[in-house]
C-alpha cells in the first residue's frame, strides 16, 4: 500500500504529543510494509532539522519539508478580521507547499492520502483535484472545542470578544470539512462521539496513540514516593492545569507532609513557573529524555481540566509502571480502573489520592505494573495499526 502522509510539523524530533503520535503512525505503517512518503511543513517552532534524523528514517520516509512562517502577526491578523476566513488555519498555508503536494499526486499513484491534524486540511481542494487516492483525515483533537474552552475562560473582555470571532470561524472551518473526506481516524472514542454530534457521517475508526512496550523499559530500582509533572507548558491547558494544583493542593500537601518533593519538567516554561522559589519545588525546565525523565522518577501527576484528544504523557507514564493520578479529562480515551490509576477532580481527591500513594509504596508499585500491563493490552502498536490498515481497505 502506498501512502502519503502530510503533516504539519515534523514528526521527528518528537518533541510534544502531536509529534509522537504522527511518529507513531509513520513506524506503523512503515512496519507493515508500506510504501511511505512524509510530505511536511518546518516553522519556528517545529523546524525541520535533518542532522538529528537517522539514514534510515530518510530512506524509509522519503521527507521532504517546506518552510513556512507561522508566527502571528499583528497586520495579519488584523487584516483577517475583515474576512470571514479562520487565521489559526491560514498560517498553514503554503503555496509552494501545494505546489509540492500536487507534484507528488502527479508523479505517484498513492493508494491513501493521511492528513495529519486540521491545520493541513487548507490543501484538500489540490488533493482531491489531483488523486483518487482515498483521503483520511487523523483527528488529534477537536480544535473548535479547545479554542471554546480558552474562550470561556478568557477574563479579559476585548481578548474573550476576540477569542469568540477565533472559534466561531475555526468552529465553521471544521464543521464544514467534517464529510469531505473518505473517513476520519479519530485519537479517541469520546472524540468520534463529539464529531457525531458536530454532523459527521462518514466512516470514523479510533486510532489512539499506540505504544510498543519494548521501546518502555521500567526501572526497577526507582523508590521515589515524589510527585512530578512533565508537559509542554506553551499548551495553555496544560499551564492552566498545573497553575491549578500549584494553587490549590500543593501548600496543603507540603504542609502534611514537609519533605514531600514535586518535580516540574517541561518546554517553553514561562518565569512564573521557572522562578517558583517554593518549598519542595524542584524546577527541571526541559528535558533533554523525557522517558527517562518519567522512569527515574515517582508519582506522576496530571492536573488537566481542558482540551480534546488523548494524553500521549499519560500513556507513557504507565508503560513505564509509574502510578498516576489524574483528572476525567487527563484520563478522556483511557478506561482505567481504579487498580491501573487515580481519578481526581477536585484538591481534595488529588489530596486523598496523593496521601494514598506517598504513604503506601507498595500500593504505588502494584498499580504501576496494573498500569503497564493495561497499556500492552488496550494501546499495542501492532493491533492500532492493524485496524487503521483495515481501515484503509474498506473505505
Amino acid at each position: 500500500m502506498k501512502v502519503l502522509q502530510i503533516c504539519h510539523k515534523p514528526p521527528l524530533p518528537a518533541i510534544d504529543g502531536g509529534c509522537l503520535a504522527m511518529n507513531d503512525i509513520s513506524n506503523g505503517l512503515i512496519k507493515k510494509g508500506c510504501d511511505l512518503k512524509i510530505l511536511t511543513l518546518s516553522t519556528a517552532k517545529h523546524p525541520f532539522q535533518k542532522n538529528k534524523l537517522s539514514d534510515n528514517y530518510l530512506r524509509t520516509t522519503k521527507i521532504e519539508h517546506v518552510e513556512i512562517d507561522t508566527n502571528l502577526k499583528p497586520s495579519a491578523a488584523f487584516f483577517n478580521l475583515f474576512s470571514s476566513e479562520s487565521y489559526n488555519i491560514n498560517r498553514f498555508y503554503s503555496k509552494e507547499f501545494e505546489e509540492k503536494i500536487i507534484s507528488q499526486l502527479k508523479s505517484n499513484q498513492f493508494d491513501i492520502v493521511h492528513l495529519e491534524s486540521l491545520f493541513v486540511v487548507p490543501y484538500l481542494r489540490v488533493i482531491q483535484e489531483n488523486t483518487t487516492a482515498k483521503i483520511v483525515y487523523r483527528a488529534h483533537n477537536i480544535e473548535q472545542q479547545i479554542w471554546w474552552e480558552k474562550y470561556e475562560q478568557c477574563k479579559n473582555p476585548l481578548k474573550k470578544s476576540y477569542l469568540k470571532l477565533l472559534y466561531q470561524r475555526l468552529k465553521r472551518f471544521e464543521d464544514k470539512h467534517l464529510n469531505s473526506f473518505d473517513g476520519i481516524a479519530a485519537i479517541s472514542q469520546m472524540d468520534i462521539q463529539q464529531m457525531k454530534k458536530l454532523g459527521c457521517t462518514i466512516p470514523c475508526v479510533e486510532v489512539p496513540f499506540s505504544i510498543n512496550p519494548n521501546t518502555y523499559y521500567p526501572t526497577s530500582s526507582n523508590t521515589s514516593n515524589d510527585l512530578f509533572y512533565l508537559g509542554s507548558l506553551d499548551w495553555i491547558p496544560n499551564l492552566e492545569g498545573l497553575n491549578w494544583f500549584l494553587e490549590n493542593c500543593w501548600e496543603n500537601l507540603v504542609t502534611i507532609y514537609p519533605n514531600l518533593k514535586l518535580h516540574i519538567a517541561g518546554k517553553s516554561m514561562p518565569e512564573s513557573i521557572s522562578n517558583l522559589n517554593t518549598k519542595g519545588i524542584v524546577i527541571h525546565g526541559e528535558v533533554l529524555d523525557a522517558m527517562e525523565f518519567i522512569r527515574e522518577q515517582g508519582i506522576m501527576i496530571v492536573p488537566l481540566f481542558s482540551g480534546s484528544g488523548i494524553r500521549i504523557k499519560v500513556l507513557e507514564g504507565m508503560a513505564l509502571e509509574k502510578a498516576i493520578i489524574g483528572t476525567t479529562k487527563a484520563m478522556e480515551g483511557i478506561p482505567i480502573t481504579k487498580k491501573e490509576g487515580c481519578i481526581a477532580d477536585t484538591a481534595d481527591d488529588f489530596c486523598e489520592a496523593i496521601k494514598k500513594l506517598h504513604l503506601n509504596k507498595d500500593l504505588q508499585i502494584e498499580m504501576g505494573k496494573n498500569a503497564r500491563i493495561f497499556v500492552k493490552k488496550h494501546f499495542n502498536n501492532d493491533e492500532i495499526i492493524n485496524q487503521l490498515m483495515e481501515f484503509y481497505s474498506t473505505i
